[in-house]
């Protein structure tokens, strides 16, 4: 938060203590779509002080969040660029070796960079009604060096390849291909070869 917005909340309060029911009502009408109630509790819970919002508590603690917030979001997008390499090193096996007119091979070699602090984690892939799941793995770069088939009928459009962290089950993040897609690759490159 910049001076200009908390010059502007100390003039709309014309004090540095707040009523909690004032300050939301405040919020609400300045975050719009974006106000988070949540957040707004915690933040609350941490800045209130004998009923009463202290508003540099609060300040101090929004910008905490704001900057553990921004760390997040940079490990959430360097974990889309991990996934999109691994949608391109998953696409470059398939397309090169994996895909038979009835059935589909996929090796999964590894993962790179997982950033959660001691990760174990494993991969869930998903074609059509059918279900593999890699062993769980431990480290940042572990080696997984499993295959997988699958049958390819019509009921097997995409394969989604999802990474999950076994501590707690929540999902790291995915990738996904769609069979048809992963057929014409592997055509052109035969053409290629002819």
């Amino acid at each position: 938060m910049n001076q200009q917005q908390y010059n502007e909340m100390f003039t709309a309060f014309q004090t540095n203590k707040i009523l909690v029911e004032q300050f939301d009502i405040y919020l609400k009408q300045k975050c719009g779509h974006f106000y988070d109630e949540h957040l707004f509790q915690q933040l609350i819970e941490l800045s209130l002080n004998n009923g009463v919002i202290d508003l540099e508590c609060f300040i101090n603690q929004y910008n905490e969040t704001v900057d553990t917030l921004q760390y997040r979001s940079e490990i959430l997008n360097n974990k889309i660029k991990e996934l999109k390499v691994l949608n391109q090193q998953l696409s470059d096996q398939l397309n090169s070796n994996a895909l038979q007119q009835n059935s589909l091979t996929i090796q999964i070699m590894d993962c790179q960079n997982i950033e959660i602090r001691d990760p174990s984690v494993y991969l869930q892939i998903c074609c059509g009604a059918k279900t593999h799941k890699t062993r769980t793995i431990k480290g940042v770069s572990p080696q997984i060096q499993e295959q997988f088939e699958f049958p390819i009928d019509s009921g097997c459009q995409d394969i989604i390849i999802t990474l999950f962290d076994s501590m707690n089950e929540n999902m790291i993040g995915y990738t996904q291909f769609l069979i048809s897609e992963l057929r014409e690759q592997k055509l052109k490159d035969i053409n290629r070869i002819i």
